[in-house]
């Protein structure tokens, strides 16, 4: 998906959503960093004064994932996430960000699309260590 105000991130251990964490481990690591709020049982977003970003802990076979069926699940096999463009160099602020949970998971990074129009572009992949 390619939006003009937002980037649409992913972090998962592969394109068919083989390898589960169980949520409560990735909530748990979520909360370590202490850069995120904790907003719902499986949702966070950005700290007061940081740029925005909405993350997802969600459970998904094949992808799909616009059912409840896929939140409120004791296994993640995804964090979806959502972040704002408008933040200078927004891009590599959040695989800033975002990495070191990727590689905490021992999962990819990537970005849906990027302007180009290119899709799932690995931002860190596994082997990037």
């Amino acid at each position: 998906m390619w939006s003009v105000h937002c980037w649409y991130f992913a972090i998962r251990a592969n394109q068919h959503f083989t390898v589960a964490h169980p949520t409560a481990t990735i909530i748990e690591l979520l909360n370590s960093k202490n850069l995120f709020i904790q907003t719902g049982s499986h949702t966070f977003k950005e700290k007061p004064g940081q740029p925005w970003v909405n993350i997802k802990c969600i459970y998904t076979k094949n992808g799909n994932f616009g059912t409840p069926e896929s939140l409120e699940n004791k296994l993640c096999t995804l964090l979806y996430i959502q972040a704002t463009k408008t933040l200078p160099d927004s891009i590599h602020y959040f695989r800033e960000l975002l990495t070191p949970i990727a590689r905490e998971l021992n999962w990819e990074f990537i970005l849906e699309c990027d302007d180009e129009e290119n899709e799932d572009v690995v931002l860190y992949r596994l082997n990037d260590r």
